[in-house]
């Protein structure tokens, strides 16, 4: 849950500025969102132990019960949940709800919060769906990681409880 608020928290105002002001960025912004689809999570998570090992001199092996980590599941969440706000921001004209909202006195926070958010309503659901079903889905990273995943998780406490 606590990702995918964040997905949304940081996605939403990166993807309206991108596409109110900052249009040239467009083309970074998409690459550094495609990243985790080129990146498998095997390599993400070797990534995350050998950079562990670095600055903790902890032992860089896998399954050593390192714990969920936010971030790991928000760099996996971020394609779905940018995709779907991009696309709900180009259907709708940004620019000129902004430019109205402005010449109508509102500040761009309220701009933003009061008028673009609730135009895009849909795309935040969509994206906030898309980032919870990849989190609670993802069985590599933290399987490699060494935690149990939801699954596993539901499946040990129910067998527990029979016995």
């Amino acid at each position: 849950m606590i990702t995918t608020i964040l997905a949304i928290a940081v996605v939403a105002p990166t993807a309206y500025l991108v596409e109110l002001r900052f249009q040239r960025l467009r083309s970074t912004v998409e690459f550094l969102t495609i990243l985790p689809f080129v990146i498998p999570p095997i390599i993400l998570a070797w990534a995350v132990q050998r950079v562990r090992h670095q600055f903790s001199g902890q032992p860089a092996q896998f399954g050593l019960g390192a714990g969920p980590s936010l971030w790991r599941y928000f760099v996996l969440t971020l394609p779905f949940v940018f995709r779907a706000i991009d696309n709900a921001l180009r259907a709708v004209d940004v620019k000129m709800l902004s430019e109205a909202s402005a010449s109508l006195g509102a500040s761009p926070t309220r701009t933003f919060l009061q008028v673009i958010v609730p135009s895009i309503s849909l795309g935040l659901v969509s994206g906030a769906l898309l980032a919870f079903t990849t989190a609670m889905g993802e069985f590599t990273l933290a399987a490699l990681l060494g935690y149990p995943t939801f699954p596993v998780y539901l499946l040990t406490s129910t067998v527990t409880r029979r016995i």
